[in-house]
């Protein structure tokens, strides 16, 4: 198939033109004129009417609801689908994926029913310049085989039969996707809102939308320049403007999308280029090259100094306008462009189309119901990817609106609005954050790698000593957390954390080190890489905590090999310099072999630490020699009611049984009606009708939101956000339990595993202490009142999981949910890989979270396991056997490669380490027996 792909982009010629060409356009065109009487009454009301907001209305028209009115305040397609470049490109993230590609199948099916929407399969060729950037395609594509995507690699050799005139010499390979193509984004719009008004669509220029009315948080209503339209769903489609309309109506909408200048350079004819149809990517490069009717170019960049655009407020006659042109910011794209092709004209440039493009926070798109409101959806910030998603999001808005069951293959949670909070929607922070996004439109997304822009939005009263102290900052949902500490404000890593940056030094990334002295040392910290995430409080006297490895590199510098050793030079001589060790662990590695070895040898000096003195001390002095560490930050909420009610909504949403004595905790989730998880908490029963429940920070919004909707209406239990008056901490480790102790006159020999007690700590009471950790280590963790922190100074290996990543909402989780279900069609598991790879099988799955295991010494992989149907694709129901049987094997496939994987239904066994408390507390669920359902 690739041969004949090859043979046939060597002889096609290009045909056809795209619409970044017009610089304007002709409101008397042959475009349909759509103008009627504002109904009062709609079903659905859509506002926006590019590609778009057509695409939802078709999409709902073709599932049966016609009582739709779309809206659009000058004429269709005119914001900035008429200047879009048309391209439709599928080797992107999963759910985006997916979506694209139902773009695909429906552009190309009406193009072949006869609508001239200028479809082309052109296909598409993504360079690789480097190493990294050829795992990062391997990885894409092992993922799109998945979801059927017809895609491959081709050496540089093939590259360069398709493009004869592309310097190749530089390239590591490429990804060949054929099935890509490009459209015509006028056509295209105006073909949808045709169709949808063929089957009775109401669609209606020249109206603007002023407000949507609301009512108890519902969607009620449209009030409009022309009069106010009664309905039951909105849905705003308004591209840069989405984020103005969200602000019109008396519950507000955060739409958080900001647009910036985003320019397309056409080229001269490029002799020889007519022959090639192919869009080429060079992501390294930051540029994309569209060849064109006649042998020109179409070249769009990526760049991190892209300008924020109308940060005073779009122009109301914002209408087929583009912006002035840029050349000299756009000089970049000829550069490249003389690079790649070094046969172009040194003057190629032949028109520039400057024209606003929107992003989001986090460079993904935005679609789903608001959690503000009810029934009102969003499809917005789609970062130039505007037409490649529209058939696909349009068709997924439109089944969750008329209720069909999942028909996607994909959980769409990385897209839903529902992850961002209020900050997100600030001007300001947007207006900082958006062009930092243009640049890593095109950029390796690593693990954990942290955005330098809209930081220090959300801090703890710890925040300025840690960061005294070299507190390295990491952000979720606007909260800063550290990760580790460095002595070196300046200092450049070689190592991991050169990826992580602190929002008060310019983003310089610097190396981790362990903090602390005994009173009246002298503050010497000693340099470490980040490994396990242990806080303990020690001056124990045999440890050198000397990790100077063979396996470290013979180049390092005599600075950086002075930094793994011990101050022994103090007025303490033989006590290392220890007195806090926060250290953080990193689930995904992409490291080398020499950050393994350092990273390995932290964690076994920590884990087999033994504490034998303790010098502490509070008050004034506190702050002088040790470091009060914030381990993280959590969204928490409270629940109460005056009888029984609160337990029984609890009992009703949660998948474990939370009916248990005071003091308890439970882990847990919260299930939807496919038996998915919408949320992953810890609930812990503070008192007879009171409950304190702790989720992931990433959960913050969507948690509140999928809570609020499920409250009796009678006002029986109330729920309280009680996030801002806790400061968390965690202390974990083998003798956490005797820093308690002394710092503490709980009774932690009476203190059970998963369970909660009030505690005094040094001089603050009403402290939180849950005996629980989720690194899998003995410890508790610490929820201490707000006002009283600054008086106080780690995990996949024991299957602890989380929502989203590990979780979804479509699929029914049973065998983690508690409940006697012998039967399912998804099952978590747990897998330990080796390197024997070279087996075969079919697709049961994906792995949703990895980490090396240090004391397994393997890595650690939780995923759902399916059984597919090998015709239909539908999931069979299978019981655990399926996984266990002796005669399976199973192989996980990253980067290209596959490696032999060794299931495990249950935490594989891991070798403890002796504490006071043995092995005397440990949690057992109640198990709740319940019959298997059709539905699951």
């Amino acid at each position: 198939m690739r041969s004949m792909y090859l043979r046939r982009c060597r002889n096609v010629v290009r045909c056809r033109g795209f619409a970044i060409f017009r610089k304007s356009y002709s409101t008397g065109s042959t475009a349909p004129a759509y103008t009627s009487d504002l109904p009062t009454h709609a079903k659905v009301v859509i506002c926006g009417g590019g590609v778009m907001g057509t695409s939802v209305a078709f999409q709902l028209a073709k599932l049966g609801l016609t009582d739709v009115v779309l809206l659009e305040k000058g004429r269709l397609s005119c914001g900035v689908t008429w200047m879009a470049s048309g391209i439709v490109g599928c080797l992107r993230r999963a759910a985006e994926r997916q979506l694209c590609q139902i773009s695909v199948d429906l552009y190309r099916s009406l193009q072949d029913e006869g609508h001239d929407i200028g479809w082309m399969q052109s296909g598409s060729i993504n360079l690789a310049r480097t190493e990294n950037r050829m795992v990062s395609l391997r990885r894409l594509v092992a993922q799109a085989k998945v979801q059927k995507l017809n895609c491959d690699f081709i050496t540089t050799d093939e590259v360069k039969t398709m493009v004869p005139l592309m310097k190749v010499n530089d390239l590591k390979g490429a990804a060949l996707v054929p099935g890509d193509g490009v459209v015509n984004p006028i056509k295209l719009c105006h073909t949808m809102a045709t169709l949808a008004a063929e089957k009775g669509v109401t669609i209606i220029e020249k109206v603007k939308v002023e407000e949507v009315l609301t009512e108890s948080k519902r969607v009620k209503g449209v009030r409009t320049s022309k009069g106010v339209i009664n309905c039951e769903f909105f849905v705003n489609c308004a591209g840069q403007w989405a984020r103005d309309l969200g602000l019109k109506s008396k519950d507000s909408v955060r739409v958080p999308v900001h647009s910036v200048e985003h320019a397309a350079v056409t080229t001269k004819p490029i002799p020889g280029m007519d022959t090639v149809s192919a869009v080429i990517r060079d992501y390294d490069g930051g540029i994309q090259f569209q060849p064109l009717a006649g042998g020109g170019l179409l070249i769009k960049g990526y760049e991190s100094n892209a300008r924020p655009v109308f940060t005073e407020g779009i122009p109301e006659d914002f209408e087929f306008r583009v912006l002035p042109e840029d050349w000299e910011g756009c000089g970049y794209l000829l550069r490249r462009l003389r690079y790649r092709f070094p046969n172009s004209d040194p003057q190629p440039a032949l028109h520039m189309v400057n024209g606003p493009e929107s992003f989001t926070p986090d460079g993904t798109w935005i679609l789903g119901e608001a959690p503000e409101v009810d029934n009102y959806y969003v499809a917005a910030g789609f970062c130039d990817m505007g037409v490649a998603a529209a058939g696909g999001v349009g068709r997924a808005l439109a089944e969750r609106i008329l209720g069909i069951e999942g028909r996607l293959m994909t959980d769409l949670w990385a897209l839903e609005i529902q992850r961002f909070f209020e900050g997100h929607n600030i001007k300001a922070f947007l207006k900082d954050r958006i062009p930092e996004i243009v640049g890593r439109h095109y950029k390796i997304t690593y693990p954990y790698n942290e955005y330098e822009t809209g930081r220090g939005v959300r801090t703890s009263p710890l925040y300025p000593i840690l960061y005294k102290n070299g507190g390295m900052f990491s952000t979720k949902m606007g909260y800063e957390r550290p990760l580790w500490f460095s002595d070196d404000e300046g200092k450049r890593s070689a190592t991991i954390a050169a990826r992580h940056f602190s929002p008060f030094s310019s983003m310089r990334p610097r190396a981790a080190v362990v903090l602390g002295s005994r009173r009246g040392d002298k503050q010497t910290p000693v340099t470490m890489v980040p490994t396990a995430h242990v806080h303990v409080v020690s001056t124990q006297t045999h440890h050198s905590f000397d990790l100077a490895r063979d396996d470290m590199s013979t180049t390092q510098t005599p600075s950086r090999q002075a930094a793994y050793s011990t101050d022994t030079s103090s007025n303490h001589a033989g006590l290392p310099n220890v007195s806090c060790i926060a250290m953080h662990v990193y689930h995904a590695l992409m490291s080398t072999g020499r950050d393994y070895g350092m990273i390995n040898a932290g964690y076994q000096a920590i884990r087999f630490l033994r504490i034998e003195k303790f010098h502490v001390s509070w008050g004034e002095d506190f702050d002088r020699w040790t470091t009060p560490i914030e381990c993280g930050t959590a969204f928490r909420v409270k629940f109460q009611s005056k009888g029984a009610e609160v337990v029984n909504l609890l009992q009703y949403l949660c998948a474990n049984d939370v009916d248990v004595p005071v003091g308890t905790i439970v882990h847990t989730g919260l299930l939807n009606h496919h038996g998915g998880y919408e949320n992953d908490c810890s609930l812990v029963r503070m008192e007879e009708n009171r409950y304190f429940m702790v989720s992931p920070t990433s959960q913050y919004t969507h948690a509140w939101e999928w809570i609020t909707r499920h409250l009796p209406e009678d006002g029986s239990v109330q729920m309280s956000n009680v996030s801002s008056k806790y400061v968390v901490m965690n202390l974990i480790g083998p003798k956490s339990v005797d820093v308690l102790r002394l710092l503490s006159d709980a009774n932690v020999d009476n203190f059970p595993y998963f369970t909660s007690q009030l505690i005094n700590l040094g001089q603050s009471g009403g402290v939180k202490a849950l005996h629980m950790t989720h690194s899998g280590e003995p410890g508790w963790t610490l929820y201490v009142p707000t006002e009283d922190s600054l008086s106080m100074r780690l995990s996949i290996e024991k299957f602890h999981v989380a929502w989203c990543a590990i979780f979804d909402r479509l699929r029914p989780q049973p065998d983690r949910c508690g409940h006697g279900v012998q039967e399912s069609n998804s099952s978590s598991t747990v897998m330990t890989v080796d390197t024997d790879s070279g087996l075969g099988g079919k697709y049961v799955g994906l792995t949703r979270s990895t980490c090396y295991g240090f004391t397994l010494k393997r890595t650690v992989c939780i995923g759902a396991v399916h059984d597919f149907d090998p015709d239909t694709r539908n999931r069979r129901i299978f019981d655990v056997g399926f996984i266990t049987d002796p005669a399976a094997k199973f192989e996980v496939e990253i980067a290209g490669k596959r490696f032999r994987a060794f299931p495990h239904v249950h935490p594989p066994r891991v070798p403890a380490i002796a504490t006071e408390l043995g092995t005397k507390y440990k949690y057992k669920p109640t198990v709740v027996t319940t019959s298997r359902t059709s539905s699951l």
